[in-house]
């Protein structure tokens, strides 16, 4: 629920790989509060490369990985950096 840090993912995944009934299906993140929508960018790139990169390499047991990102103020910049689910609630309903 916590989430882990960028820098101890791929011990995670490598860790989780050593269950075979545990299936990774992908990364989530979750950035900071931004003033500007580019700004989220960063973030979003840096989970797309990580999870890229770990898969990659097969530290893991997934096949083709999801990348849950963005939220309702982050939605675009995350779509823009690849993301295969966003989460945009708030948008929906309120008005």
């Amino acid at each position: 629920k916590g989430g882990i840090l960028p820098e101890e993912a791929a011990d995670f995944c490598r860790a989780l790989s050593a269950y075979p009934h545990i299936n990774l299906r992908g990364f989530m993140t979750m950035a900071p509060k931004c003033e500007k929508n580019e700004e989220y960018r960063k973030y979003f790139q840096e989970t797309s490369q990580l999870c890229l990169d770990i898969w990659q390499k097969k530290l893991h047991n997934i096949g083709r990985p999801v990348l849950s990102m963005g939220m309702s103020g982050s939605f675009e910049a995350a779509i823009l950096e690849g993301a295969d689910v966003v989460r945009i609630g708030r948008s929906l309903f309120t008005p």
